[in-house]
């Protein structure tokens, strides 16, 4: 029988023999130069809403596309009616342009399910078309931007996208129901419907879709090299970009800024946005007068 001496030696043999637990590293947080900055450009403020808040930019359609007053002009001259040469859609764009038509453009961390991280829109705001691009600074404001766009959207009866009908439109609605929108704030989604010439929409729950692609290759498909929007603004807008950002470098610009905070890429995309823009509306202009 074992001594209570030994005992005790044995016990703080054992003890000794424990590897003792190394201090955790200590690992900074990643530099985030100015996280405010985008705060402090022009046309932008903080936006909310009850599921928190967001940026958003706001700036006259005139001031990226000098003369556009022109093309919109034109546009309005046949908002009175449908006239039997245009394509349906087209006719809803003209019929409800600009109170009640809206133009969107989305920016996405990547393909299908991936998160929508800012929705650029051009409306009518004052009598006066504007661009309004509503960004998430971060993954968990998209809820937030989601809301914003329906609240925005709100009376529209005519939606114009380039690709919507496969990407834009869809990546609305997917994400708008892994936020439970539909729950918990009683948003009815529209349903987008093929629109019949000289027949009124179905109820006041449904938009008119203008898809300008398809509306694009109709009319210029064998005409230019390809029907893609830059294409089309380069060959019918007659503008040409400089220094734009390419739409597949925009996922990882905007994963840098949520990481580092830094401003300079995040602009980038916000011109490249708003450029998109500006294309959707000459283009539609153009197409009615086609």
């Amino acid at each position: 029988m074992l001594s209570d001496r030994v005992r005790a030696e044995l016990a703080q043999l054992a003890v000794s023999r424990v590897p003792q637990r190394a201090e955790p590293r200590r690992v900074p947080p990643p530099a985030r130069p100015d996280a405010d900055a985008l705060e402090r450009e022009p046309h932008a403020r903080r936006y909310g809403n009850h599921h928190g808040e967001h940026l958003r930019f706001c700036r006259p359609l005139a001031e990226l596309l000098p003369g556009v007053e022109r093309h919109v002009a034109g546009a309005l001259a046949r908002r009175g009616g449908a006239p039997a040469r245009l394509h349906a859609e087209l006719a809803s764009a003209a019929r409800h342009f600009p109170e009640a038509t809206l133009f969107m453009d989305l920016e996405t961390c990547g393909f299908a399910g991936s998160p929508v991280f800012l929705v650029g829109l051009v409306r009518c705001s004052g009598g006066s078309l504007v661009i309004d691009q509503l960004l998430a600074r971060h993954y968990a404001e998209e809820r937030a931007l989601l809301t914003t766009f329906w609240q925005l959207a709100a009376g529209c009866r005519t939606l114009v996208t380039f690709n919507g009908k496969s990407f834009d439109w869809p990546m609305v609605l997917d994400r708008s129901r892994r936020h439970l929108l539909h729950r918990t704030d009683g948003i009815r989604f529209p349903r987008t419907a093929a629109a019949k010439a000289n027949r009124p929409l179905p109820g006041g729950d449904t938009w008119v879709h203008c898809d300008l692609l398809h509306h694009a290759r109709r009319q210029w498909k064998g005409l230019l090299p390809d029907c893609k929007l830059q294409t089309l603004e380069q060959y019918v807008c007659r503008r040409r970009r400089r220094g734009d950002l390419g739409g597949a470098h925009v996922p990882a610009a905007y994963h840098d800024f949520v990481r580092t905070g830094a401003p300079a890429a995040m602009r980038s995309i916000l011109l490249h946005n708003a450029l998109d823009l500006a294309t959707l509306v000459q283009l539609t202009c153009v197409l009615l007068a086609c």
